[in-house]
């Protein structure tokens, strides 16, 4: 996270830029101009080589962010799927319990009822004794008679057993349907406990959701101020270009322009484009001046045309930068170079190592940010 210290250091960075107020070359030779700019420029360098290092941290913290906010959207998407699978396992766990308690009640009527049977009868036995089955039979006047009282006996033998079979099933029946109500209760106790859990872990991943945006915002704010930095420092060139044109020097460039073809000053991958894009944090467009070529640190950068080194040195969100003046009002940039093999006045031919690839400045990794100018307004070095 960037502090409030980061934020003073831009501030003081900015105002630091505001010095450069542009240099009058009336009266001037291109040795005294070049020492003030250099002057300038070097009390902008120590303002701004911590600022850099922040840059990159501020940028792979704002990465990191917006990872953490998608991990933690998953997180919530995940545990909201995991609350409504809950729900419906706990709907359904309801239902079940409902019918079991049902069942349940079922069974204790049958129960109930049946023992009120039993207990009737023996009741009745017991006010009125039976002389018993043998009895009974022995009683018959003749064979028809004695099977008729058999089947009698027989039927109230079965009745009994079966009410008594009966019975016991109930009890065995609501002792089941007890046992699976008291399970349905304790998986209903448990679902509703997981439902709880999964909300809390909710709750406290959006909590922390919330933290990463506010993180977020603050990264967007610095992001902003440093971009603001960046124009600034576009327009610090340019208005250096047009001093310097405007010297005797310049003006004697102006009348023997480059007539060759420029060249790329290095091989690799181009990652950024000249134009108008809208900044993924941001979501404002913003001109980007020249071109990124992602290459290794170290790799030589070779001058794109000859020409006159007209800066280099540290150039505030460019790092460290070569400046070369190739007449005709074209120049070109090289910024966030890792180390100067050129300075100021000397002359160059095309395809002279100028400087080596680095990631000075406001940026995030190594590469060569490429610019084209002419008579000091940004133009496509890659039409």
């Amino acid at each position: 996270m960037v502090g409030q210290g980061r934020t003073r250091s831009l501030v003081a960075v900015g105002l630091v830029v505001g010095l450069l107020c542009p240099i009058s070359a009336q009266g001037a030779s291109r040795k005294v101009i070049r020492l003030r700019l250099a002057g300038r420029l070097a009390a902008i360098a120590r303002k701004l080589t911590h600022v850099r290092h922040e840059l990159r941290q501020t940028k792979q913290q704002q990465r990191s962010a917006w990872q953490d906010l998608r991990t933690i959207q998953d997180r919530i998407d995940a545990l909201h799927g995991d609350a409504s699978r809950i729900q419906a396992r706990l709907a359904k766990t309801s239902a079940e319990l409902a019918a079991t308690r049902r069942r349940l009640r079922a069974a204790q009527i049958r129960l109930d009822r049946n023992t009120a049977i039993l207990s009737a009868r023996l009741r009745a036995a017991q006010r009125n004794p039976d002389p018993g089955f043998v009895s009974v039979l022995l009683g018959a006047g003749d064979m028809r008679d004695l099977i008729s009282r058999k089947r009698v006996v027989q039927k109230i033998v079965e009745a009994d057993v079966s009410l008594l079979q009966e019975i016991e099933r109930d009890r065995a029946e609501v002792e089941r349907q007890q046992a699976i109500l008291e399970d349905r209760q304790r998986r209903q106790s448990e679902l509703l406990h997981e439902l709880h859990d999964r909300e809390l872990q909710a709750k406290l991943a959006e909590q922390r959701q919330k933290d990463v945006i506010d993180r977020i915002e603050q990264d967007r704010q610095q992001l902003e101020a440093m971009l603001e930095q960046q124009e600034r420092d576009s327009e610090q060139v340019r208005a250096m270009l047009q001093e310097l044109s405007e010297s005797p020097e310049g003006r004697a460039r102006a009348a023997h322009p480059w007539s060759g073809l420029y060249f790329l000053p290095v091989r690799g991958r181009l990652t950024s484009r000249f134009g108008y894009r809208v900044h993924p944090i941001l979501h404002v467009a913003k001109l980007h001046t020249g071109v990124d070529i992602a290459c290794p640190s170290g790799t030589p950068i070779h001058a794109s045309a000859g020409g006159v080194v007209v800066h280099a040195g540290w150039l505030g969100g460019y790092g460290k930068a070569v400046i070369i003046d190739h007449g005709g009002g074209v120049s070109t940039l090289y910024g966030h170079c890792s180390e100067l093999l050129v300075s100021t006045g000397q002359s160059v031919t095309q395809g002279q190592v100028i400087a080596r690839v680095g990631s000075t400045g406001f940026s995030t990794g190594p590469h060569l940010h490429f610019e084209k100018r002419l008579n000091g307004v940004p133009v496509n070095p890659i039409p």
